[in-house]
């Protein structure tokens, strides 16, 4: 399905947890702008790769378009795009009028140094990563960004992690062809511990879920962030189709994450 203006650009139809999703997002950029207090620039890594329309009301729902009403928030907005379907997607009337779309791959040296040039170091920097899957996001790169971008107070840029840690590793975790990929998502392959302990039923999926969680979660203390926050949505189905993660030197994002993705929501498209 396409929008109008939008021809030749393929959009999923989103369920519900989206949705959901969408606005509990759109809440927390509120929450963040009143705590961190200073000027702040906006970086969405994966930006127009969650690409999604309500067939029924014409809705657009897609990370950037968080940002409507709330661009005044940040100094400077930068939409990331790492594909050419993601670019195409990113068009204009749909985005906040001072963001600058870029594109390219985190993974290349140039794009990276791009990406963090394009704010000040007198500036909190704000990421947003979601990726499409957990193939297109390798922890060296969050690494880069965070070492690389520290501003002039030492503290490294904050980051609010949407991660598929549910399906989608779970299910490719005993792929051969994956096992490159879920290495360089982790960083290192330890990983393969918890693998080995799950295919010999030493533990559940449950318990294999949470243990790969913590042990990339490990990976960001390692590199030296002051907090380090876990959400489990409640509103994100059963089991959770995605894991949240906020770290940061600044602020301790706990009480906010619980009050926003705990909150009871239901939709317009649900009332009637």
């Amino acid at each position: 399905m396409s929008l109008p203006g939008q021809t030749g650009t393929n959009f999923k139809q989103p369920d519900k947890w989206d949705c959901y999703k969408f606005e509990c997002l759109s809440d927390f950029l509120g929450e963040y702008a009143k705590s961190v207090r200073q000027p702040t620039g906006y970086l969405e890594a994966f930006a127009g790769s969650n690409q999604s329309v309500c067939a029924g009301i014409n809705c657009p729902r897609e990370a950037c378009h968080i940002l409507k009403g709330k661009d005044s928030f940040f100094n400077q907005i930068v939409l990331l795009a790492q594909s050419e379907t993601a670019l195409a997607a990113l068009r204009k009337p749909l985005l906040p009028a001072r963001a600058d779309v870029l594109s390219g791959s985190l993974i290349n040296e140039e794009t990276l140094q791009k990406v963090l040039d394009s704010f000040p170091r007198s500036e909190a920097v704000f990421i947003l990563l979601e990726p499409p899957g957990f193939h297109h996001l390798r922890f060296s790169s969050l690494k880069k960004l965070a070492l690389r971008g520290i501003d002039k107070d030492g503290r490294k840029p904050d980051m609010l992690l949407v991660l598929p840690l549910e399906m989608s590793l779970i299910r490719n975790l005993g792929r051969l062809d994956c096992q490159d990929s879920i290495s360089r998502f982790f960083g290192h392959d330890k990983w393969i511990d918890i693998r080995q302990d799950w295919y010999t039923k030493r533990i559940n999926t449950e318990e294999a879920r949470k243990r790969l969680l913590r042990l990339y979660l490990a990976g960001f203390k390692d590199m030296g962030y002051k907090h380090v926050v876990h959400k489990e949505p409640a509103n994100a189905g059963s089991p959770a189709r995605y894991q949240l993660a906020v770290v940061s030197d600044r602020i301790n994002f706990k009480n906010i994450l619980d009050t926003i993705w705990d909150k009871e929501r239901f939709l317009s498209c649900e009332l009637f």
